[in-house]
C-alpha cells in the first residue's frame, strides 16, 4: 500500500478547514464538537496513552505511526466517557460538570 497518513486520513467532504482543525459542517455537528472539546479539555490519568507506549517496548512501531494510534484511540475514547456519563447519570468527571450535564443529550 503506498502513499501517506494523510492519505488515509483526510477530512470528510462536507467539513470546511479553518487554522487548527475542521469547521463543523452543521449546528448538530457544532455541538458535538464543543462537547468533544470541553471533554479534551478536562485533564486525563492517560492510561490509554500510557498503555500505548508500554506495548509498543515490544511492538516497536515508528514514531510518526504510533502518533496517529494514541490520537485515534484518543479520538475513539472520549465520546465513550460522554456515553458512561449519561449511562450512569454521571454529574461530575474528575471534578468537572459532566459534558452532557452542561450541553444536554439529544
Amino acid at each position: 500500500m503506498s502513499g501517506t497518513y494523510s492519505d488515509v486520513i483526510s477530512p470528510r467532504p462536507s467539513a470546511r478547514q479553518q487554522e487548527g482543525g475542521l469547521l463543523p459542517a452543521n449546528e448538530n455537528e457544532q455541538a458535538v464538537v464543543t462537547a468533544y472539546k470541553y471533554l479534551a479539555a478536562i485533564s486525563s490519568k492517560k492510561v490509554c496513552q500510557t498503555f500505548i507506549e508500554r506495548m509498543n517496548v515490544w511492538l516497536k512501531v515508528p514514531e510518526p505511526a504510533l502518533g496517529i494510534v494514541k490520537s485515534l484511540i484518543t479520538i475513539r475514547h472520549k465520546p465513550r466517557l460522554v456515553v458512561a456519563d449519561i449511562d450512569d447519570n454521571g454529574k461530575l468527571r474528575r471534578g468537572k460538570s459532566t459534558a452532557h450535564v452542561l450541553y444536554r443529550t439529544a
